[in-house]
């Protein structure tokens, strides 16, 4: 019976140690780098942006509008003026209407994942 039980630890013990190394081989270190889709999400559409906390939203619509929304009701819609880029990442939009004002700078970066 002791040898019996002895094996049975024996198995276990054996059964734990390949486990772990499956999980440390199975296991990417590596940078991984995605590349943001350059099309629109409508043709008219040149950029469009969100984030949470709070929710909010921007669009820029060729030829048309700028308009960012959030979810606590400061909306505002200005009217579509053409992009000025100091560089050939940064592309900024300045228009105003009225007492709503968007200064919009974009800022292409890459997105790299741990």
């Amino acid at each position: 019976m002791r040898i019996f039980l002895f094996i049975i630890l024996i198995l276990m013990i054996t059964a734990c140690n390949n486990s772990a190394k499956k999980k440390d081989g199975t296991k990417d270190t590596a940078k991984q780098v995605i590349q943001m889709p350059e099309t629109p999400a409508v043709p008219d559409t040149l950029f469009h942006g969100f984030g949470t906390e709070p929710f909010w939203a921007v669009y820029v619509i060729n030829n048309d509008k700028i308009v960012f929304d959030a979810v606590e009701g400061m909306d505002v819609e200005v009217p579509f003026v053409a992009a000025t880029a100091s560089d050939s990442i940064t592309t900024k939009y300045n228009s105003a209407n009225g007492n709503d004002t968007i200064n919009l700078t974009i800022v292409k970066k890459i997105a790299v994942i741990v």
